[in-house]
């Protein structure tokens, strides 16, 4: 049966999750009872870094899923927005990625400075 834990530490947060031959983790910048260094304008963003299933076969298992509601409560219940710079390490997946964040409520923002400085996706999950 999978378990996942979260760690806070500094303006970071991340959740690992374990089953018997599975690990997956996720990583957020700007956590918990923030003093924040993300704004845009007068609000404040957590910034999306990083989902990671291993092995690569368990892609498409729900695990990544698992994480995703988990850490969606979590900022939900602090009333935070998410920056996801979506750059996936499989281009070929990229339409997959997406519509996988797009079920979690991330949508396509443009937002000022960001618009210039990345590629793909800049993706944005407004708190509900």
């Amino acid at each position: 049966m999978a378990q996942i834990h979260k760690s806070e530490y500094g303006d970071s947060v991340s959740w690992l999750l374990t089953d018997s031959s599975v690990d997956a983790s996720m990583f957020v910048r700007g956590s918990a009872e923030f003093t924040l260094n993300f704004m845009v304008g007068d609000v404040p963003y957590v910034f999306f870094n990083r989902l990671v299933i291993n092995p690569t076969s368990a892609r498409g298992h729900g695990y990544g899923s698992m994480l995703m509601a988990v850490a969606m409560v979590y900022f939900d219940e602090r009333r935070l927005t998410i920056l996801n710079p979506m750059n996936p390490y499989d281009p070929a997946r990229a339409d997959d990625t997406l519509r996988f964040f797009q079920k979690f409520g991330f949508k396509d923002a443009k937002i000022g400075y960001f618009d210039d400085v990345t590629t793909g996706h800049l993706l944005q999950r407004l708190p509900r």
